[in-house]
Parts: C-alpha cells; structure tokens; sequence
C-alpha cells in the first residue's frame, strides 16, 4: 500500500483478519474466541482459568490503551503497536485453539488421541499465558 512519506512502517505492522467463526456473537474478537473455548466439553478447569485470565487480560488492556496510553503522547508508531498487540495475541491463541480443537477430532489409537490432546492442551495453555504475560508487561513497557 501507498502511505504518505514517514509511515511505510505500517507495513511492518502484523496483519490479521480473523475468521468468520470468531465474527459473532459480540464485536470483540478475543472474547468470541474465549467463547468458543469454553463452550468445549473437554477443555480442563485449569485451561478454563487461562482463559479467564486471558479475557481479564485483554479487557483491563482495552481500558489501559483507551484511558491511557491514547493521551499519554505516545506517537503514531508506538499507538499503533500497541492497538495492534491485543489482536496479535488473539491471533496466537486462536491458532494454538485450532490445533487444540484438530486434536480433538483426530481418529486413531485412544492413547495416541489421548497424548495428542494431551499435549494441544499444554500449548494452548503455553499460548493463553504468554498472551497475558504479553499484554500486561506493554502497559509497564516505556515505549
């Protein structure tokens, strides 16, 4: 794309469109997706909890980059980075969420589709706290 002189570092910003699944029931991409995750009959508590976390996560970072970090003179690059991070981290998560989900429908041995489901889990909750982890250390980060 053709930006004003100064701004081809829009480029090099990361680009999602997320799927039509996580479009709908509400506006916010990252808690359609924690929908469909906890809607799963076979996610354990203790992914459960992640997510939760994550949701928590994600909106005490809406509130942070509306109320504060939008009028805090950060410039243009900087508040796009950081308008783009929560989508990024969603991103992340959906795609550890699809292999979770690919695990679960996988055919096979039961203790192969067990150790596969096994291990999907530990990735996606891998990916939920990174994602927190991510989120809360942009709002301490000076830049």
């Amino acid at each position: 794309m053709a930006w004003p002189e100064g701004w081809d570092w829009l480029d090099e910003l990361p680009v999602w469109d997320p799927p039509e699944e996580l479009r709908g029931p509400v506006r916010p991409v990252a808690i359609n997706l924690a929908i469909k995750m906890l809607s799963c009959d076979i996610l354990s508590n203790e992914v459960r909890v992640l997510v939760g976390g994550f949701v928590a996560e994600y909106s005490r970072y809406n509130l942070w980059f509306f109320r504060d970090a939008k009028v805090s003179g950060k410039d243009a690059r900087q508040l796009a980075r950081f308008s783009g991070l929560a989508r990024e981290q969603t991103r992340l998560v959906y795609e550890s969420w699809q292999r979770f989900r690919d695990a679960t429908a996988s055919q096979g041995e039961d203790s192969e589709v067990r150790k596969s489901i096994q291990l999907r889990s530990q990735e996606l909750s891998e990916a939920l706290s990174r994602a927190v982890d991510v989120l809360q250390d942009a709002k301490s980060s000076p830049q």
